[in-house]
């Protein structure tokens, strides 16, 4: 019964981070989408409302505080790669040799992937919520706004919100999938001596 739960547990926790992964992947494409169709740089675009523009609507301005951001969400896009694909080698190996070491490190890469994606979250509903704005005053269209704030600001959060809780919840699997493993193995090593 016991292994029965163990190996069920590690199976979740498994397909769990195969689902981080892909959440993880999902939020990048969606990014690199958009900073393609704008036709430039996303560091390039009209990032404010308030500021003098020329007759073809290009403004200048200083992007360096914007930069900074972007550039913070494209290192925890990779820390955040990294770390779940790593967890993802450890579970697979921890599903075979049921080691204590390996469950652990697994669960504590998702905690830190966790706290990384709730940041990045929230870092992109703000970056992305003045990409969204300014991009229709960049565009000189005044049309509704309600569908792109959705893409840029809702998507982006809710797929990082989304993907930090599976990995936390990843990461409890884990250690439960070990707990249910160590017992398995004691019982079977005292019933061996008895």
């Amino acid at each position: 019964m016991a292994e029965g739960k163990c190996c069920g547990s590690g199976t979740i926790g498994l397909l769990l981070t195969v689902l981080v992964l892909a959440l993880n992947v999902a939020g990048t494409f969606n990014a690199k989408w958009w900073e393609k169709g704008s036709g430039g740089n996303i560091t390039d675009v009209h990032l404010f409302q308030n500021v003098d523009c020329d007759e073809d609507n290009r403004c200048n301005l200083d992007n360096e505080n914007t930069e900074v951001w972007i550039r913070f969400v494209q290192g925890t896009s990779i820390l955040c790669l990294v770390l779940t694909l790593s967890s993802l080698i450890l579970q697979i190996f921890n599903i075979f040799a049921l080691k204590f070491i390996f469950a652990a490190i697994s669960g504590g890469f998702h905690i830190i992937t966790a706290i990384a994606f709730m940041l990045q979250g929230f870092v992109l509903a703000g970056v992305y919520r003045k990409l969204s704005v300014s991009y229709w005053y960049h565009r000189n269209s005044y049309q509704d706004r309600s569908d792109v704030i959705l893409r840029f600001q809702t998507l982006p959060m809710g797929l990082n919100l989304l993907s930090g809780f599976i990995a936390s919840f990843a990461a409890v699997t884990m250690f439960v999938h070990n707990k249910w493993a160590m017992k398995a193995q004691l019982k079977r090593k005292y019933s061996l001596r008895n």
